[in-house]
């Protein structure tokens, strides 16, 4: 019952930093796409920024940011979720699979996704450069592979928590 007590509260204490995630993915393509300067300073694209941004630039690029942020958030929802069934004490059940699946697929979409939309606002950022010095760029970097890697790890610890599930349920019924 302790254990269970521990749970609850360390769920209750991730689903406010789950919260805070959500709102940094919702509002931080907005803020950093409303302020070349800042985009400037922080993003991993800036090699590719011009001197100044056209306006339909700004707009275009933070909607494409805010279509990745969007994946964050249904993939940070899942663990809200799950957070939420710990919180409450449910813990080997099917919507704790269901979470933890979405979570892991949330991942893998996070990760690809990622790819399509660098590539997009790296095309968006040089499209008023020069004939000639505009840049289609396709990466992939360490960090969009862990990503999917780790996806497909929640993916497979999902299905042996649903094994599990069904191995207890089952023994629930014979007895």
């Amino acid at each position: 019952m302790r254990n269970l007590d521990h749970i609850r509260r360390l769920s209750h204490a991730l689903r406010l930093v789950v919260a805070l995630g959500i709102v940094a993915f919702i509002a931080m393509p907005a803020l950093l796409w409303s302020e070349p300067v800042w985009l400037r300073t922080t993003s991993t694209l800036s090699e590719h920024m011009p001197a100044t941004l056209a306006v339909w630039q700004q707009w275009v690029g933070g909607a494409v940011a805010t279509a990745g942020g969007l994946v964050g958030v249904w993939m940070l929802s899942a663990l809200w979720r799950l957070f939420g069934l710990y919180g409450q004490g449910r813990i080997f059940e099917r919507d704790n699979v269901l979470a933890l699946r979405r979570f892991g697929l949330g991942l893998i979409a996070y990760a690809l996704t990622s790819v399509v939309l660098t590539t997009l606002l790296v095309l968006i950022l040089t499209m008023t450069a020069p004939v000639g010095q505009r840049i289609l760029e396709v990466t992939v970097d360490h960090g969009q592979v862990s990503t999917l890697i780790l996806g497909s790890v929640f993916l497979v610890i999902a299905r042996v928590m649903d094994e599990g599930r069904l191995l207890r349920e089952e023994q629930a019924t014979i007895i």
